[in-house]
């Protein structure tokens, strides 16, 4: 089953069919965030500011009603044990609360930038968390440490969400990609682009065979077990650039050479600083384990977003080299994306391909 927050209220649809599911008790009222508990039977959600509802699925009977928390909810979560739930809100903090005592158990603090979306693992000892500055973060439950970040989107990261053994993890994001990553680790497993879609937010059955994808005002059901796809390693540039500059990327490392000028200042490559002044060759794992699982360099190509002067590319088998050339009187933001097609197992769509019709 699948549900949406609308400005209408809740839409609920049967994802092997696509046929919307009614219950005359769901307010007809817009609501911000929606969740599903574990056993499937209810379904928590949030409306206005401070207001926390949980009504069952079948019949949309309220179950109990939260107040006392005067913050618009951004994000919200069920645990697995349908014990707890989780609220990130405008006040950038995420809140565990009770479901039986209605209190607040812990509250994560530190958040630099809205949540948009939150899951807990599958064993319930950990809270996933999909932020607007392009970064994942994950939290221990039992102790509040925030104890790993996921970096790689080029835009902010709208969804986050476990699969259902808990190996990996998955993100959708403003730059148009759903990513997968090693839940053990930080690192990137596959990067998958759809063509035909927006990817604004993903979540799984439990099987873990179909994808549930939110975009451009429809929820498309996608088979993960079957097909092709291009997915794509990127890495993507930031920097303010003043001169002649070449990075030449390797599966086992990048290497910065200045040509002219000044170097450049404020360097990232998906997120993360680089001083290539001080180290003009890096092994970050952050780069090389994504540029190794590209198939090859000869199918590289690279994009200027944004700045006034030349971005090139050179390719061969091995290697590909980016040349920078501001050559014009000071210097300016630049932001390029340099990207790697890779052939990977993909999902068509179902029948039906779109499950339920548009949202509002």
């Amino acid at each position: 089953m699948a549900a949406a927050a609308t400005i209408k209220g809740l839409q609920l649809w049967r994802v092997d069919s696509g046929q919307e599911i009614t219950a005359s008790n769901f307010p007809v009222e817009p609501v911000n965030h929606v969740a599903f508990a574990a056993d499937g039977e209810s379904i928590i959600f949030t409306s206005g500011a401070g207001t926390i509802t949980r009504r069952s699925v079948q019949t949309g009977e309220l179950i109990k009603r939260f107040r006392g928390i005067d913050i618009k909810a951004t994000a919200i979560a069920v645990s697995s044990d349908n014990q707890t739930f989780a609220m990130a809100g405008e006040d950038r903090i995420v809140r565990i609360l009770n479901f039986k005592m209605s209190g607040i158990l812990r509250t994560l603090r530190g958040i630099p930038t809205t949540v948009n979306a939150l899951q807990f693992s599958p064993n319930g000892e950990a809270l996933l968390a999909a932020c607007n500055d392009n970064i994942m973060r994950l939290w221990n439950i039992n102790s509040g440490e925030m104890i790993r970040r996921y970096y790689g989107h080029a835009g902010g990261v709208t969804s986050a969400s476990f699969s259902p053994d808990g190996k990996h993890v998955y993100s959708a994001s403003l730059d148009d990609t759903i990513r997968k990553w090693d839940g053990a680790l930080t690192q990137e497993v596959k990067q998958i682009s759809f063509a035909d879609l927006t990817a604004a937010h993903i979540a799984f059955t439990p099987n873990n065979q179909f994808a549930l994808i939110a975009s451009d005002s429809q929820i498309v059901v996608r088979n993960l077990n079957r097909s092709q796809r291009s997915e794509i390693a990127e890495l993507h540039l930031k920097l303010i650039l003043d001169g002649k500059e070449e990075l030449r990327l390797y599966k086992t490392h990048l290497k910065w050479t200045h040509r002219a000028w000044n170097w450049p200042s404020q360097l990232t490559i998906n997120g993360v600083p680089w001083n290539p002044d001080k180290l003009p060759v890096s092994t970050d794992p952050r780069f090389v384990d994504l540029l190794s699982k590209a198939v090859s360099f000869e199918n590289a190509t690279v994009k200027k977003n944004s700045g006034r002067g030349k971005v090139t590319i050179k390719k061969s088998k091995d290697w590909c080299v980016i040349y920078m050339d501001d050559a014009r009187n000071g210097s300016r933001h630049y932001d390029i994306t340099v990207k790697f097609p890779i052939v990977v197992n993909t999902p068509p769509p179902v029948t039906p391909t779109d499950a339920g019709k548009s949202l509002p």
